[in-house]
C-alpha cells in the first residue's frame, strides 16, 4: 500500500486496503433527512436533463430550482410538498427515520472500491446495499463508526462502475434504491430510479452527501390513503401529489416527483460471505 493510502486508511474508519490496484472503503448512513429548498436554491442534480421554467409542459410545468453552486435545472420537487406535510403529523418522518437507522431498520451502505486517489480518481465502483444487524448508538443519538454489519440477502445491491472522485467529492450515476419507510405502523417503500449519489470525504474521516432520484407515488398511493393517518392529509395528498410531480410516467402522466435526500455518514464493514 502506498505510504499516504496508509495514512488515509488510519484517518478513516472503515477503511480497509484490498490490494495494489486500490482501495476499498465501506461507509454506512448515520442521518438522513428530507431536502428543503429555500429563495429557489436546492441541493440536487438536473435528473431530466431539461431546464424547465414555469409553465413548461416537459417538466409537468414545475420551475426547476438553482444548485447550491449556482447550477441550473436542479429538480427536487418533493421540496415543495414539505411545507404542507409539515403543518401536519407527517412533520414526524424525520424522526422516524433516525429512529429506524438506530434500531437497525434501515442501514443504508455505500461500498466503494478501487479507490488509487481520495482526492481525484477518474474511476471507481461504486455499491449501494442494504445492511442488517443491530448497531451501536452514541450519546450524539447517531450509529458510531467502525462498525461491522451483515449484508441484508433480501434487497438486491444496486451499483455503478466508473464514477469519479473530484476534489474530494464522489458522484456516481444510475443507482435504483429501494428505500424502506414505517410510517404510523405503515410500511412504504419508496423505488428512486435513475439515483445520483454524492459523497464528500471530510477531513475528520466522516462522510455527506446527497442522494437524488425520482419516484412514481401512486405505487403507494393506496397504501397512504389506507394507513391511520389524519383524515386531513388523506384528503389533501392525492391533489397535491398530482400537482406538484415534476416528472410523467411511461404513459405520459405527471405522477412522478423528483427528490434529494441529505446525508451524514461513517466508516463501516460488513461481512464478507
Amino acid at each position: 500500500m502506498k505510504p499516504r493510502f496508509a495514512l488515509l486508511c488510519a484517518l478513516l474508519a472503515g477503511c480497509a486496503p484490498a490490494d495494489e490496484v486500490g482501495i476499498d472503503q465501506q461507509l454506512v448512513m448515520t442521518q438522513i433527512n428530507l431536502t428543503r429548498a429555500e429563495d429557489g436554491v436546492s441541493p440536487g442534480f438536473d435528473l431530466d436533463e431539461h431546464v424547465t421554467e414555469n409553465g413548461d409542459p416537459t417538466g409537468c410545468e414545475q420551475e426547476d430550482y438553482v444548485g447550491t453552486h449556482g447550477e441550473a435545472g436542479v429538480d427536487n420537487a418533493l421540496a415543495r410538498l414539505l411545507p404542507f406535510l409539515d403543518t401536519t403529523e407527517a412533520v414526524a418522518v424525520e424522526p422516524l427515520i433516525q429512529q429506524a437507522i438506530n434500531e437497525g431498520e434501515l442501514l443504508l451502505m455505500v461500498d466503494v472500491q478501487g479507490i488509487d486517489d481520495f482526492a481525484n480518481d477518474d474511476s471507481v465502483d461504486v455499491t449501494i446495499l442494504r445492511a442488517s444487524g443491530t448497531p451501536f448508538v452514541g450519546t450524539d443519538d447517531r450509529l458510531e463508526a467502525g462498525q461491522t454489519f451483515d449484508v441484508n440477502p433480501d434487497v438486491e445491491p444496486t451499483s455503478v462502475v466508473g464514477a469519479q472522485i473530484v476534489d474530494g467529492v464522489l458522484t456516481a450515476r444510475g443507482f435504483h434504491v429501494f428505500l424502506p419507510l414505517r410510517v404510523f405502523d405503515t410500511f412504504l417503500e419508496f423505488s428512486f430510479a435513475d439515483a445520483i449519489l454524492e459523497v464528500t470525504f471530510q477531513e475528520d474521516g466522516s462522510y455527506t452527501g446527497i442522494l437524488a432520484g425520482r419516484f412514481d407515488w401512486s405505487d403507494m398511493l393506496d397504501t397512504l390513503l389506507a394507513a391511520p393517518i389524519d383524515q386531513s392529509l388523506k384528503d389533501l395528498l392525492p391533489g397535491l401529489l398530482l400537482s406538484l410531480s415534476d416528472m410523467r410516467a411511461e404513459d405520459g402522466v405527471c405522477r412522478v416527483m423528483s427528490a434529494t435526500l441529505e446525508f451524514s455518514a461513517k466508516g463501516a464493514f460488513f461481512y464478507s460471505e
